[in-house]
């Protein structure tokens, strides 16, 4: 490493370090005067926490209002179905664009659809892949429900809300696994029957990490091919990552209503630490320490500096 890279890397943290201990000297040798206005100024802030927090809330009302509070409801039986086909047509809109974006090296306005676009794209609304979306997602509202309301009641911190978020992503994720298995056996059973039906069948194997893993690479999905007498044989293009990621979807407004409220206690704890940092600066004792680790400081960084120079001459 070379001389001034050394120097820059060490005199950034002195740097902050001197700095702070210089301002704890500057607010505590101030007037009680301006201590006490700028106390009064901190105090009638509010860091925009309400305002967080009247989002988070309308944000939760209109979930409410959408999916229903109760899982055997009307409102939710009409609702969940159109969010998912929504869901699951944004994706293949993705899809889509990438096909024009990045597999289209002339970049063509007109180009033929690829064949897992066009077998997917059939094989997941007229095949198993729609039904077993919305059944992930009617278990994920059903979820997101119900961790809103422990959030609200006993704290989006609370054990009781950890185990009851943990819980929805687990049970969504072995959904999306056990529905992968057994869309794959499925599969693999009808396709042995009609070309190979004198063939065993390899065994299906249940692989929720595989699954994820697989169905994570949202351009390129699985495909499989299998090996039977007369050959090797496939017609299997589901696209899992849209049964993956509308699964992960599924669960944003429960992520985005915990960090809303998580990020309107921090302003507001915030507020706290700042008046009593405020106040805490005025204090005789306060300064004795700010000096002390400013002097601290400064011979720490003079040996620092003294002994890099002599290391590098």
């Amino acid at each position: 490493m070379k001389a001034d890279a050394v120097v820059g890397l060490v005199a950034i943290p002195l740097a902050v370090l001197i700095t702070f201990s210089l301002f704890f000297v500057t607010a505590a040798i101030g007037t009680k005067k301006a201590r006490s206005d700028t106390l009064k100024t901190i105090e009638a802030l509010d860091f925009r926490s309400n305002a967080v927090l009247a989002v988070v809330s309308l944000w939760s009302a209109m979930f409410h209002r959408i999916f229903g509070r109760h899982f055997f409801s009307w409102r939710r039986a009409a609702a969940v179905p159109i969010y998912t086909a929504l869901v699951s047509a944004l994706c293949f809109i993705v899809w889509l664009g990438s096909i024009f974006l990045l597999r289209n090296p002339k970049h063509l306005l007109i180009v033929s659809l690829p064949l897992d676009f066009r077998q997917g794209l059939s094989q997941y609304y007229w095949g198993d892949g729609y039904v077993a979306s919305l059944v992930i997602d009617f278990i994920a509202v059903q979820f997101t429900v119900w961790c809103i309301s422990i959030g609200v009641q006993r704290g989006f911190f609370s054990l009781r809300f950890l185990l009851a978020f943990f819980s929805s992503l687990f049970v969504s994720g072995l959904l999306f696994t056990l529905a992968v298995y057994a869309i794959r056996t499925r599969d693999m059973e009808s396709l042995y029957a009609l070309v190979a039906p004198y063939d065993d069948p390899p065994p299906a194997v249940y692989a929720p990490i595989s699954y994820i893993a697989t169905s994570l690479n949202f351009f390129h999905p699985l495909t499989l091919l299998y090996a039977s007498t007369r050959g090797l044989y496939g017609d299997y293009f589901m696209p899992e990552p849209v049964l993956l990621y509308s699964a992960i979807v599924s669960h944003l407004s429960l992520v985005a209503v915990a960090m809303g409220y998580a990020l309107a206690a921090g302003l507001v704890r915030m507020k706290q630490l700042s008046i009593g940092f405020v106040r805490a600066v005025g204090k005789p004792k306060i300064g004795a320490y700010s000096v002390v680790i400013t002097i601290y400081a400064g011979l720490f960084s003079v040996l620092l500096l003294t002994v890099i120079v002599y290391i590098l001459v």
